[in-house]
């Protein structure tokens, strides 16, 4: 275990929140900070941006967390709710459609932040490209795939209602 003692020059750097309040205290030894290089090779370091799988990461997660479905549920909830309801009727009510649609449309914005995620990644990696048009080209990609995707029902519809025509 390592001497964390005056004596000895320790390879950490010393933080702590409380040293003005008890300066001598024996828990001040959980402050101690590695001094080392976070990363382990020195590519890792000079590196600006996150990889493809941090990407992936933070923006389905953000996306997925951002509460804007609990919002629009809890403002349905509430132009739902009757005249004559009591406060308990109408907070279950706000409680159940926040969560009703906070769910789905969570699930929405995640997969579009998994999509953007995929394609931002894919057009840096293959541009060699790493600035703002990179970003505006793959929000495009993404756009553009979620519309396929909306309306590929209706494209099978209209395919299969042409059909028996043809013949």
């Amino acid at each position: 275990m390592d001497d964390f003692s005056q004596n000895s020059t320790p390879k950490y750097k010393k933080y702590s929140p409380y040293q003005e309040l008890a300066p001598n205290s024996p828990y001040l030894k959980l402050y101690y900070l590695p001094t080392a290089p976070e990363h382990l090779f020195e590519e890792q370091a000079l590196r600006t941006r996150r990889n493809a799988f941090e990407n992936l990461t933070f923006y389905t997660g953000t996306s997925y967390f951002t509460g804007a479905g609990s919002v629009k549920g809890s403002f349905e909830g509430l132009s739902s709710a009757q005249y004559g309801e009591s406060l308990k009727i109408r907070t279950s009510r706000v409680l159940n459609m926040g969560g009703l649609k906070g769910r789905s449309f969570g699930n929405t914005t995640g997969v579009l932040g998994l999509l953007y995620a995929g394609m931002e990644s894919t057009i840096i990696h293959n541009l060699d490209v790493d600035d703002a048009h990179a970003r505006v080209l793959a929000g495009v990609a993404t756009l553009g795939r979620s519309m396929f995707y909306e309306m590929q029902p209706v494209v099978e519809w209209l395919l299969s209602s042409k059909m028996p025509a043809i013949y």
